[in-house]
């Protein structure tokens, strides 16, 4: 929440001092894309990206010890 206040402040004073720029433009766009996404959308399509890139980084760990890549100073216990 903390994140998304600071980007829109952020955001918001880039807008006011560039009107009618490709900055403003742009800023809007995102706004209005985000704003009409509904919940519905959002949830799945993060809880895709997120059990993927578990996935991938389980994945990675398991290749990295059955091919031996991992370094043998540190202890993976």
């Amino acid at each position: 929440m903390l994140m998304a206040v600071v980007f829109g402040i952020g955001v918001g004073i880039i807008s006011a001092v560039r009107q009618n720029t490709w900055a403003d433009y742009l800023s809007m766009s995102l706004a209005v894309m985000g704003i009409s996404v509904p919940l519905f959308v959002v949830g799945p399509v993060l809880g895709t990206v997120i059990v993927y890139s578990v996935i991938l980084i389980v994945l990675n760990f398991v290749v990295d010890i059955v091919y031996g890549y991992l370094d043998p100073r540190i202890s993976y216990k």
